[in-house]
């Protein structure tokens, strides 16, 4: 496995959790609205940069349709460029507890993908939120293009994602989020060094990225429209064993004017290759 392509993969994962709603509270603006937009960018220290589009539409009362692309540009050849696109669908989102169904496409055609198909129980209440969200995944890899024959390379996993919420009065919140994932097939394959010789540097630097456990804690004041959050994860993936530990903190403006939100996150993620560090900033609008 090379070196070089876990650390900028570390950053993107956390990246990526953070947008399949691990990380962050539900501004109050998407919570209310029938119709709400998003578009999140971000830029690490080595150079990569990704960009995210999201949008909720209603499809029936208490009903929507929620959709989501994204693409990470990468910076260096032991890096990988990937898209991301989302689709999820939820049924009865007038109610405190309510199920969504949704799909994800993630990773670099013809190198490395996954499609993951996940069904979650979603809670809120007064003192805090829930969600708990059993997945499927297929991974495909492709052995780089020369190493002949060509082979495309297919295993499964499943997992289960939780992540909450808990109140703390009318200014505190303390959060928590959990990944876990079981793999179908040995993923320490991928660190030998006959996986190095047949797959592409693409598909060795988001195959090296695949988590075996990702664990986050974080707490946050509110004061009026403002929220600062400050966040600790720990991340174990699954190729060689390997773990990172990240930091991130949070500047929220909820519910502004005409039902905006922004959002300003600084972190870093640390491994044993060493430390990168990245920004992102979000703007969301409900109506």
């Amino acid at each position: 496995m090379t070196r070089a392509g876990r650390a900028p993969g570390a950053a993107r994962l956390i990246g990526l959790a953070c947008l399949l709603g691990l990380c962050a509270a539900t501004p109050p603006a998407r919570a209310a609205a029938d119709r709400y937009a998003l578009v999140e960018a971000g830029r690490d220290s080595d150079g990569t940069t990704d960009v995210y589009l999201e949008g909720t539409l209603p499809l029936a009362p208490a009903r929507a349709l929620t959709l989501g692309a994204g693409a990470t540009r990468a910076s260096s050849r032991d890096s990988a460029d990937a898209t991301l696109l989302l689709a999820r669908y939820a049924h009865g989102t007038d109610r405190p507890a309510y199920p969504d169904l949704g799909y994800q496409y993630w990773g670099e055609h013809g190198a490395f993908t996954t499609h993951t198909v996940s069904v979650a129980g979603n809670w809120r209440g007064e003192r805090g939120t829930l969600r708990v969200a059993p997945q499927a995944r297929r991974i495909t890899i492709d052995t780089q293009p020369g190493t002949l024959p060509r082979r495309t390379l297919s295993t499964s996993s499943v997992g289960l994602e939780g992540s909450g919420t808990l109140y703390l009065g009318h200014h505190g919140d303390v959060t928590g989020a959990a990944t876990a994932h079981a793999y179908a097939d040995d993923p320490s394959r991928l660190a030998t060094r006959r996986a190095t010789a047949v797959l592409s540097r693409s598909g060795l630097a988001l195959a090296s990225g695949l988590l075996d456990r990702y664990l986050m804690a974080g707490g946050g004041i509110t004061l009026g429209n403002l929220r600062l959050g400050l966040e600790r994860s720990f991340s174990v993936y699954a190729a060689d064993g390997s773990h990172a530990d990240g930091s991130a903190l949070r500047l929220e403006l909820w519910a502004l004017p005409g039902g905006l939100d922004l959002g300003l996150t600084l972190g870093r993620v640390s491994d044993d290759t060493g430390t990168v560090r990245y920004a992102r900033a979000l703007a969301g609008h409900g109506w």
